[in-house]
Order: C-alpha cells, then sequence, then structure tokens
C-alpha cells in the first residue's frame, strides 16, 4: 500500500464552483506515488457528483479526516513548527 495524502475539497480541489487551477495535473502526479482521498464537511454523494460532472479521477470521498495520512493538503491548515510561532502568528 501507498502512503496516503488526504486532500480537502472547498478550497482545494474546488474553488468558486471550478476546479482549481492544475488541479488534475496535480492529482495525475500524486497519485502515482500516493493514494489520495478527499474529505469535506459536504455531502459526500453531493461532492462525488460534482467530481464526476467535471472529469475528476474516482477518487474515495468521506466526511472524516483520515488518521495516519502521511500529509494534509487544506487551505485552512497551519504548519506546526513550535508553539511560540504558532502563537506569535495568531
Amino acid at each position: 500500500m501507498k502512503n496516503l495524502i488526504a486532500i480537502d475539497f472547498d478550497g482545494v480541489i474546488r474553488i468558486d464552483d471550478k476546479p482549481a487551477e492544475y488541479v488534475y495535473e496535480a492529482l495525475d502526479e500524486l497519485m502515482v506515488k500516493y493514494d489520495l482521498v478527499i474529505f469535506t464537511a459536504r455531502n459526500t454523494k453531493e461532492v462525488r457528483e460534482w467530481l464526476v460532472k467535471h472529469n475528476f479521477p474516482k477518487l474515495y470521498v468521506t466526511n472524516i479526516k483520515p488518521d495516519g495520512a502521511c500529509a494534509y493538503i487544506d487551505d485552512r491548515a497551519v504548519k506546526f513548527t513550535h508553539w511560540k510561532e504558532i502563537t506569535e502568528q495568531f
């Protein structure tokens, strides 16, 4: 089994109800080395339908951010380095 990358849907895959720029190319490249999963707070059936409508490869979609992924791609994430640095960001 390949390492897993978890990818947020809104703001990462979909921006303003359109596929994000270069998303198809990036997913194609990542899928060679990693298993990918899409996580979202949205209705997963609606997300799957949107992905099909926009010709995305078949991807697993879930409402749960998977444990054990080697990376999480999320437009609202904060990269942890050190707690002092985190508090300075806020």
